[in-house]
């Protein structure tokens, strides 16, 4: 018998009216204060009763605890910083911001709140944390352990001073608490990690940025969830790292990778949000960029979503979310946590665009297996609210605090000082169904009967709906003639009570050439107010195959076979961008009646340029024919440039259907597996900083650092896999410290066996390179022996990338003398040599360390001098000798003048020429 596809039996919709919250009944809770109240909201059940806890930063110590009901009209003050226990700093005369951020218990009475600008001592805004409960009272954490200031490399920059700890948190009930601290370091940032039962602390120092590349802002934002085989991830944004792009580091104990933006300036990672709303006990991650621009506007913002893959252990590729997309709307600066809503399975969040319109915007995203679909937009003008500013930057968790077993939350507009309590609606199943009563329409077919049916039930029995009322509207194809809408008002009195009705339809399809399937439609508008109404379809279709060469059954069965051809054998990384698929589809024996390609993809390839088809969030629906037999072809092409470089393959499966049906023969699947390969060419450098060293006489120790250069001239993305042998001596010569950093990030290498044969090729002992004779020097080097093993691991390097491992070392100078006395006596130098290797590239990185220059003349350069004053002395006495120097008849004659002058006073007038003369 023929098989047509017909809605038996109920369905149920799960389209979702777009209110899910009831605006009629929005409790304001205003203040007067001026003190930025609502900047920050937590809603927490104790047991005993509900209360919404209000941060106001402007208040400098002060939280609120407000009834979110209203059954007490005024908030409480919670004085929680108090000036004598903790160190305060009246002089630096600043707003602390005390409540700019609050998380806890959920249920519970644990709540944490911080001031990120709180001043101790000095004027150094460290920040500080308050964790209390009405049971322990409080904790104060006061992050006064990190030094102020520190140096490096001879310059002074500030550690701890200025780190402002408690600007972002993540409070994990019976784990632990995530502090972000995003001004440590030069702003370059910190997350701290405490103990939830001993508040001690541990730090992921790991994580952290090259002390020159500052104004990071690691902390900015913090979250965690559970990912991968089950284990807990931490996240931390960095609005301004990746180039000021933006980025989220990922890590554990080690960093895991990395999401980074493609926008400049778009403060991607501002904001994060970890909830699982596809239902797939994964978490799935949100990252806000509220700078987020796109043309001809500005600010406007955007999320990005991610779901987690399994089978390549990280995020499948982001898919973007928008509001309106008003410039200055910052959308994407807030997010919140909302539960299951409508207690469809799915959690559901909030995204707040607190500058949109100057006043602000909230919307609702309800979870799917395909994950967040916008529902709702809320506005203060929607509940009559006017003149309020900042609406959404406070946003709650959500919360059931009426007890109608649907969550409520609570909406803060931190510039006019004002709380928005909004309460959620009851959630029902409207189950409907369509039947007809054929199942081929013939060309001598003139009528058909249509029967739909309506039931509801409800999701909870908390707060019952006793009934409901709806408008059908049966919509049929338009060749059923002039009348092709009919619309009935129908009344469901109590749940569970099904209500069904028919309709006549007339058909002519005598002078008929569309050969498509005869289509009706169900749509059901529910009337009922204050209800969230849940349905799988928002309009129930209905298709009847039209015979056509069908045989004397009237039934067509198909004979299908699909083949797929692609331009690419195996995807080159960096190199490949588009995979082209070339789809055959072939139909024998009788026609294939609405015939379709899907096609399941992995979410890292995207599709394009395919106007015929469809793309949901997994799935590629392809048209192919409303009837035919023979072949037919489609390309279908695909953008790589997304793919993640982690990535071993890409599986793509692609489908046939048919509407009336396969032959048992038919090969209605063809799995598409390409290879992913990654083809690059390595650079690796090795230098030394200093190049060389003397000892001198009263130096007990020297140290130098030797650098790796590693950079991935393309084409594909290359792993940083980095080992580098070093000779060190135990005692002697040590490693103090080891790096591997890149322009955005830094992380340390591991230091593993100091005992592993480095099995160097021969050809590396070539010395020559660094110009030093092999007979006057001392060589310490990983080519025979063992030596110390360092791991350098950093991700991946893209095309044109470098990354720079410095591995630093202090020697012993008195041990290394003592070690190579013997060898000083005819050496000069020792030269310190590690080897680095990637893939098959290896380099080296030489130090030269001379020895003292204490040693005796040879006793030639004494003969020879001796030799030559002996001469010198010669020709002297010889040119003495000829200028008459050694004639001693001057001397006489001026005896002889000074006689004369004594006697004859007179004839004093003598010169020496007359003397001469005679």
């Amino acid at each position: 018998m023929f098989r047509s596809i017909l809605f038996l039996g109920f369905l149920i919709f799960a389209i979702f009216c777009d209110e899910n919250f009831n605006l009629d009944n929005v409790l304001k809770i205003p203040s007067d204060e001026g003190s930025y109240f609502g900047y920050s909201l937590f809603l927490q059940n104790m047991g005993y009763k509900n209360r919404l806890i209000v941060g106001a930063p402007l208040s400098n110590k002060f939280v609120f605890e407000c009834d979110p009901l209203g059954l007490n009209a005024k908030c409480s003050k919670e004085e929680l910083l108090d000036d004598s226990v903790i160190k305060f700093n009246k002089a630096a005369n600043t707003t602390n911001f005390f409540g700019s951020v609050i998380d806890g218990e959920v249920h519970g009475s644990t709540v944490v709140t911080c001031a990120p600008r709180h001043v101790a001592s000095s004027f150094h805004t460290r920040g500080i944390c308050v964790v209390y409960n009405t049971i322990g009272g409080k904790q104060y954490l006061t992050f006064e352990d990190d030094r102020a200031i520190l140096s490096q490399h001879g310059k002074s920059y500030y550690a701890g001073a200025f780190s402002q700890a408690g600007f972002s948190l993540n409070y994990m009930k019976g784990e632990d608490l995530l502090v972000g601290m995003p001004g440590f370091d030069n702003n370059l940032g910190k997350i701290r990690i405490l103990n939830l039962n001993t508040f001690s602390t541990y730090e992921r120092k790991n994580h952290l940025s090259p002390l020159e590349n500052s104004d990071f802002y690691l902390g900015y934002s913090i979250s965690s969830g559970y990912f991968a085989n089950g284990e807990r991830w931490y996240i931390a944004g960095q609005p301004r790292g990746n180039f000021l792009n933006g980025q989220v580091v990922i890590f554990r104990d080690n960093i895991i990778n990395y999401l980074k933006s493609d926008e400049f300036g778009s403060y991607f990672g501002a904001s994060l949000l970890v909830d699982d709303v596809t239902n797939d006990q994964l978490d799935d991650l949100f990252v806000g960029a509220p700078s987020s621009s796109m043309e001809n506007n500005y600010d406007q913002g955007h999320v990005s979503f991610y779901k987690f893959d399994l089978v390549n252990n990280f995020f499948y590729a982001p898919i973007k979310l928008y509001g309106d997309g008003k410039s200055g709307s910052k959308f994407g600066t807030t997010m919140a946590k909302l539960g299951d809503i409508d207690l469809d399975g799915y959690n559901d969040i909030a995204i707040a665009a607190p500058f949109e319109d100057n006043s602000g915007a909230v919307y609702i995203f309800k979870g799917s297996k395909e994950g967040p679909k916008k529902s709702q937009k809320l506005t203060p003008k929607l509940f009559k609210a006017f003149n309020t500013r900042g609406f959404g930057l406070g946003l709650s968790n959500g919360l059931d605090i009426d007890n109608n077993g649907h969550n409520d939350f609570a909406i803060g507009a931190f510039k006019s000082g004002e709380v928005f309590v909004i309460r959620s609606k009851s959630a029902i199943d409207l189950k409907a169904s369509l039947d007809v009563d054929i199942t081929t329409i013939h060309e001598q077919t003139k009528s058909l009967t249509a029967t739909y049916c309506f039931m509801y039930s409800q999701r909870t029995a908390r707060a019952p709906v006793k009934n409901i009322s709806l408008v059908a509207t049966l919509s049929v194809d338009y060749r059923a003639g002039t009348n092709t809408s009919f619309q009935r008002y129908i009344l469901i009195p109590t749940q569970n009570d099904t209500k069904c009705f028919k309709t006549l339809l007339n058909i002519n399809l005598r002078y008929n050439t569309d050969l498509s399937p005869f289509k009706l439609s169900l749509k059901a508008d529910v009337k009922t107010p204050n209800l969230i109404i849940s349905k799988n379809y928002e309009i129930l279709e209905k298709f009847i195959p039209l015979s056509d060469n069908c045989g004397d059954d009237n039934v067509c069965k198909s004979l299908l076979s699909i083949d797929v051809e692609s331009n690419l054998q195996e995807i080159i990384l960096g190199k490949d961008n588009i995979l082209e698929t070339n789809i055959l589809v072939k139909s024998s024996k009788e026609p294939a009646l609405k015939c379709e390609i899907i096609i399941e993809k992995s979410q890292s390839i995207e599709l394009r340029n395919v106007k015929e088809c469809s793309q949901t969030h997994k799935d590629i629906v392809c048209p192919v024919s409303n009837a035919f037999v023979g072949e037919k072809k489609l390309t279908v092409r695909f953008d790589l440039k997304n793919i993640q470089p982690s990535l071993k393959y890409i599986n793509i499966n692609f489908k046939v259907r048919t509407l009336s049906g396969a032959l048992p023969d038919s090969l209605l699947k063809y799995p598409l597996n390409i290879p992913i390969k990654l083809v690059n060419s390595p650079y690796l450098q090795g230098k030394s900083d200093p190049e060389d060293i003397e000892l001198g006489e009263e130096i007990n120790s020297i140290s130098f650092t030797q650098v790796y250069t590693v950079v991935n001239s393309g084409p594909s993305p290359m792993k940083v896999d980095v080992k580098i042998f070093s000779p060190v001596i135990e005692n002697i010569i040590s490693i103090t410290r080891t790096r591997i950093a890149t322009k955005d990030e830094a992380t340390e290498c591991i230091i593993g066996r100091k005992d592993i044969a480095a099995n160097l090729k021969m050809e590396d002992k070539s010395l020559a390179t660094f110009k030093v004779p092999e007979n006057k020097s001392i060589s310490l080097n990983c080519f025979e022996g063992t030596c110390t093993e360092i791991t350098c691991n950093q991700g991946y390097l893209f095309v044109s990338e470098l990354t720079e491992i410095s591995i630093s070392y202090e020697v012993d100078v008195k041990a290394l003398e003592s070690k190579f006395k013997t060898e000083f006596l005819t050496k000069e130098v020792i030269m310190f040599l590690s080897t680095a290797k990637i893939q098959n590239i290896t380099s080296h990185s030489a130090t030269l360390i001379y020895g003292k220059t204490n040693k005796s003349l040879p006793i030639w350069i004494y003969i020879v001098a001796v030799l030559v004053g002996i001469i010198l002395l010669t020709v002297l006495i010889f040119v003495l000798y000829k200028c008459k120097f050694f004639n001693r008849r001057y001397q006489e004659k001026l005896k002889e003048e000074k006689l004369l002058e004594d006697e004859n006073p007179a004839n004093s007038n003598v010169v020496m020429s007359d003397l001469e003369d005679n």
